[in-house]
């Protein structure tokens, strides 16, 4: 009879599932979903979604694909900065690239929950953002 074993997460499991379940909940935030709706919408329970959330489950790499088409998010958006103690050698981070910078993601995930709840605000915003970065001096 063969016993099957168990494998604990190591430490960089443990960071990657942990740094994932808070992309997680960064998208439900700015997406404006509860744990309920995105429950529902993956026919899951919020239990389960909590769980995610707090890395106490491992998300399968199917269910977070699910996850983020049900957010309308990219799937890297969930493995974007990750922490820097953990390293892959075949891939450089391109900071140039300003989708691959976390501050770039929230500023749109909160310029859009802005223009969804307050569309006139959220223009004038925008344009004051565009006349600022098109001075020559920082105010």
């Amino acid at each position: 009879m063969q016993h099957e074993h168990k494998r604990t997460k190591g430490p960089i499991e443990r960071m990657i599932d942990e740094h994932i379940g808070k992309r997680i909940i960064l998208a439900r935030h700015a997406r404006n979903i509860t744990q309920s709706k995105l429950a529902e919408l993956l026919g899951l329970t919020f239990q389960q979604i909590q769980k995610y959330e707090k890395s106490q489950n491992r998300i399968s790499a199917s269910r977070l694909w699910n996850v983020a088409c049900a957010m309308n998010f990219p799937i890297g958006f969930f493995f974007n900065d990750l922490p820097d103690t953990i390293t892959n050698p075949y891939f450089s981070h391109d900071l140039t690239d300003p989708f691959q910078r976390s501050d770039v993601i929230e500023l749109v995930s909160a310029y859009l929950k802005l223009q969804r709840n307050f569309p006139v605000t959220a223009k004038k915003f925008s344009e004051l953002l565009t006349q600022t970065a098109s001075c020559s001096n920082e105010i």
